[in-house]
């Protein structure tokens, strides 16, 4: 899969989080508790998505009315951007190239639908043939998220992993 390619996956699954799909995920994509990581794996990059319900990373789903609610919303996504949550398997030599976090309804976006906090990340990794997992420790920063659906795709397939409460690690095989 060619990194354009891998970018257009990416970028169509992202889409799914923007205001013309709110409708949809008003209906039941939008799961309060559960986190979406969308994992694409091509050449020695490693892109993660991740879909947050605003519930979950704040605690509320509207702009914020107060400086308790803003500073809330400023740490989760500091937290975000820095990704510590998102551990890649360490001998295969991953560096956080860029993350970029959104959170448009909480920013005072009209989206017609729930608050989601929305973040991408772009790694460059010296040995992808060692990365055979990913560690995903989203409970730590936002505890309300129970249930963590990750979705990976890569040259050799794709898959789907439900992460419960407690449990942290990814299988990957590039």
């Amino acid at each position: 899969m060619s990194r354009h390619n891998l970018f257009l996956v990416l970028a169509c699954s992202f889409s799914i989080a923007g205001p013309s799909f709110a409708a949809e995920r008003h209906l039941g994509a939008h799961v309060h508790g559960q986190a979406t990581v969308d994992v694409a794996i091509d050449g020695d990059h490693l892109q993660v998505g991740l879909h947050v319900p605003g519930h979950d990373a704040v605690g509320f789903e509207h702009p914020p009315t107060s400086d308790a609610e803003k500073r809330t919303l400023a740490h989760a996504i500091a937290t975000l951007k820095a990704a510590h949550w998102l551990e890649p398997a360490k001998r295969a030599g991953c560096r956080l190239l860029g993350a970029n976090v959104s959170a448009p309804a909480l920013q005072g976006v009209p989206t017609g639908g729930h608050a989601n906090v929305d973040a991408t990340y772009d790694f460059s990794c010296a040995d992808m043939t060692k990365l055979d997992a990913l560690d995903i420790r989203l409970v730590e920063a936002f505890p309300s998220v129970q249930r963590i659906v990750v979705d990976v795709v890569s040259s050799s397939g794709g898959g789907e992993q439900v992460l419960e409460r407690g449990v942290v690690r990814v299988d990957i095989k590039p």
